[in-house]
């Protein structure tokens, strides 16, 4: 256990975290003792809030537990509102769970089938572009988050006591929050290589709450403790579903003319698994017309695989076969396919990544 400041442990996620369910058993001196709510310490979301359809994503959660304390949280932030749950069950049940919610709750991420999670990603990444609100809560080992392929985690900790510092307060998650807030339990800070997160809060100066907007949705990191019951969790968590999910009036004019241009991007995203091993991949551009570039930098020699799937799931072209490459940096023309969303899965020993990649027509 390393000490990384005076009265803060820390950690590295990617293997485990102490679990502080049962950390709170063994320590009573001031914490908050799992499962007890105080429904006078924090203000229940407002009514508008009774119409939201919630899934609460446990089939990789760390516990039962936390999964039961985050249905309470819920049920008492929103009040009415539809809460289901999915659990170890088949793609076929995800998907009709999927089509009747607003918002997906992923429970803090500890483990599962990568191969699973990525699938579930896949139709994560279309729900949010579609205008859905996921939330990821925690986590307890990144392999999980990588699985899913929604965000890039590079470096993460836990801080036992930390200090919360808010970067942007006047966002309206942070409304009603003061700048900077100690928590008794743990907090979950994580260093995202996405180059579109926002972080709206840090610990030890990295991210603990921020969130990306991907298309019409948003996908936000919540890195706070949802094991025992603080009121600084709870009134961010009721701030993040009416800023997500609250319809905004606007004012369209009578006649609008549209301009859509295509815009070339270069993304670049870096991947790290632990300390042991290192991945650089990049896709680009994205979205690309007639030709594009995957460039994967690794750090050892090991077994790697890239294809490519259409948004059914079947298989449109393979980029790399499978075969084992040397320490390097290596670079692989992507198909000129037709028209469409496309889903780059990497595959690096047992480490799988999963990124979307769009192709358009050419004018």
């Amino acid at each position: 256990m390393s000490v990384s400041a005076p009265g803060i442990l820390s950690r590295r996620l990617p293997s485990y975290a102490v679990n502080s369910e049962i950390a709170g058993l063994f320590r009573s001196e001031g914490r908050y003792t799992p499962g007890v709510f105080n429904n006078t310490s924090c203000s229940p979301a407002d009514s508008a809030a009774t119409a939201f359809r919630v899934m609460l994503f446990d089939y990789c959660v760390y516990d039962s537990v936390y999964a039961r304390q985050m249905r309470n949280f819920v049920t008492r932030e929103l009040p009415g509102a539809t809460v289901s749950e999915f659990m170890n069950e088949s793609l076929d049940r995800f998907d009709r769970l999927l089509d009747k919610q607003q918002a997906v709750i992923i429970t803090y991420p500890s483990n599962g089938d990568i191969d699973f999670l990525a699938a579930i990603g896949k139709k994560l990444d279309v729900f949010i572009r579609n205008g859905g609100l996921v939330i990821i809560t925690g986590a307890h080992e990144t392999s999980a988050i990588q699985a899913l392929g929604l965000l890039s985690p590079a470096e993460a900790y836990y801080y036992e006591d930390a200090t919360v510092q808010s970067k942007k307060i006047d966002h309206p998650i942070l409304k009603g929050i003061k700048p900077s807030f100690s928590l008794a339990n743990f907090v979950y800070p994580m260093e995202f290589s996405d180059n579109d997160f926002v972080t709206l809060s840090e610990s030890e100066g990295l991210p603990v709450l921020g969130y990306k907007e991907m298309g019409e949705g948003k996908l936000i990191y919540l890195g706070l403790e949802y094991y025992a019951d603080e009121p600084i969790p709870s009134k961010i968590l009721g701030n993040i579903f009416k800023w997500a999910l609250t319809p905004v009036a606007t004012t369209v004019p009578a006649k609008t003319e549209i301009t859509v241009r295509t815009v070339t991007k270069r993304t670049e995203e870096v991947l790290y698994s632990g300390s042991a091993q290192r991945f650089d991949l990049k896709i680009y551009p994205n979205p690309y017309v007639e030709k594009a570039s995957l460039e994967i930098n690794i750090d050892k020699a090991m077994m790697v695989s890239a294809e490519m799937t259409n948004e059914t799931g079947s298989i449109a072209a393979i980029v790399l076969s499978q075969r084992m490459l040397s320490s390097g940096f290596y670079r692989f023309d992507i198909p000129n396919l037709a028209p469409g969303i496309y889903f780059v899965k990497c595959k690096f020993g047992n480490h799988i990544e999963v990124r979307k990649l769009v192709k358009v027509a050419t004018n």
